[in-house]
């Protein structure tokens, strides 16, 4: 529930642009209304309409000799003035009459309590009488015998909203309506910035490359150009750090050779026990170092290969034999047993270099971490059009909560012993995404860790 309503109340563009709409269109509605209303305050047509003058006045000068017939003439008329639908309907809108005649008044409407007079004629004045404010006009016939004043209420900005929404429901009424196509026309123009997004998503750390869709849409445009551009500085940038790793270890390679060979022929050659320990120390030492720059440089290839290397069809039994012989001697040395097992004949698509190079970081991180005497086992199943090898090895594991750690460059277990340059199974995993492989960890039956790779079966 929570989280519902955290969504509700994130920032949201579409929501925006729903409520931009509906706001614009209340805006306009209002402001129509208010014209509505200062029209009919300010050009009262019903007030300005001479025929209604020129009616009374006629009543009053042709019926001034018998006051009971001018009465009820001046009333019928009175009743006709203010008998159309809305006027009838709703009294404080009636437009109300009296007429004079030689200064005495011989006819008002029955709402009227007090008179009303206009200082000017043929003019709609704002008449104060007591406690209410008046639009009213007066027309006088030539001689000025007689005098017909027609009057409203002035305060019709209120009547017309209070009065049964007259103009406020139709937009009450409609706004339900226009919401679902009002949204429906945000989705529809933010479909170009979900398709960009969704491009991004499905890049991977080391697609680089600029995004397939240019969008023709003048306000999404820049965006997608910058993208473009921030990608191809990041893309340059990154070749320019691994052509300057692959440079330095290259030059780093040949001086730790050429110390490798002195130390060792030193070894050979020092008789004083003391200074031969402190030259195995040294070797060591070089030797590591020699590890390292030999794992920057298959890191930086594996990276840069990208897409370049021939594919080709790979039976995983011979490259996994190939491997084990070549990691026999180290395994000999620890007491560790390789034990192989292979599901038929499974191939796999790829170049052999890198394959062997994935396949040989994760069988000597195996043999590293195992104790002595220990058991490494290498599994291959085919599952589903998917190839599954797993490196299986009884040292003391890693917690769950580092597995997604591991494939980070010079990255290392807190706690271990055992050295390394932290790079195996970063180039493992540089090697398996770009075969569209998985690399995933779990613990071991036996104890100790689980490598689990997945690769796409040779078509």
């Amino acid at each position: 529930m929570k989280t519902r309503w955290r969504r509700l109340w994130q920032p949201s563009l579409a929501r925006r642009m729903l409520l931009a709409q509906l706001g614009l269109l209340s805006l306009l509605w209002l402001a129509l209304c208010g014209y509505a209303i200062y029209d009919t305050v300010h050009q009262n047509e019903d007030l300005g309409f001479d025929q209604r003058y020129e009616l009374a006045l006629a009543a009053a000068r042709n019926l001034s000799g018998d006051p009971v017939r001018q009465r009820d003439m001046l009333q019928h008329i009175d009743r006709i003035n203010r008998g159309d639908g809305v006027q009838e309907s709703n009294p404080s809108w009636q437009l109300l009459m009296e007429v004079w005649q030689d200064g005495r008044m011989v006819y008002a409407s029955p709402e009227l309590e007090q008179p009303i007079r206009s200082t000017q004629l043929g003019v709609t004045q704002q008449v104060q009488t007591g406690q209410r404010k008046w639009l009213a006009r007066t027309l006088a016939s030539p001689d000025g015998r007689f005098v017909v004043t027609l009057a409203q209420p002035s305060d019709l900005a209120s009547i017309y909203l209070t009065h049964s929404g007259f103009l406020l429901m139709p937009l009450l009424v409609c706004l339900p309506f226009m919401l679902l196509p009002a949204w429906i026309s945000v989705r529809l123009a933010l479909r170009p910035w979900r398709r960009v997004s969704a491009e991004i998503a499905e890049r991977g750390p080391h697609d680089l490359a600029p995004l397939d869709y240019l969008p023709p849409h003048r306000e999404l445009h820049p965006l997608v150009d910058n993208i473009n551009r921030l990608l191809g500085r990041v893309r340059e940038s990154a070749r320019r750090e691994r052509n300057f790793i692959a440079d330095a270890a290259h030059e780093i390679r040949t001086p730790l050779a050429a110390m490798q060979v002195n130390i060792e022929a030193a070894i050979q050659r020092t008789p004083d026990t003391h200074l031969r320990a402190l030259l195995d120390g040294s070797l060591l030492g070089v030797q590591r170092a020699s590890h390292l720059v030999h794992q920057l440089l298959a890191l930086m290839r594996s990276e840069a290969a990208g897409a370049g290397r021939q594919q080709n069809p790979l039976p995983l039994h011979t490259l996994l034999q190939e491997c084990c012989a070549m990691l026999a001697p180290l395994a000999c040395q620890r007491g560790v047993e390789l034990e192989l097992q292979a599901d038929g004949d499974v191939k796999i698509s790829g170049d052999t270099e890198g394959m062997l190079s994935l396949f040989e970081n994760l069988i000597n991180n195996a043999i590293k971490y195992s104790p002595d005497g220990g058991l490494v086992r290498i599994a291959v199943q085919s599952d589903g059009g998917q190839a599954v090898i797993t490196v299986s090895d009884e040292g003391p594991g890693v917690a769950p909560e580092l597995y997604e750690r591991l494939c980070e460059r010079f990255f290392r277990v807190p706690g271990q012993r055992q050295g390394g340059s932290g790079l195996g199974l970063a180039i493992a995993a540089v090697t398996v995404a770009r075969h569209d492989g998985l690399l995933r960890f779990g613990p071991a039956n036996g104890g100790g860790l689980q490598v689990t790779t997945t690769l796409p079966l040779a078509a």
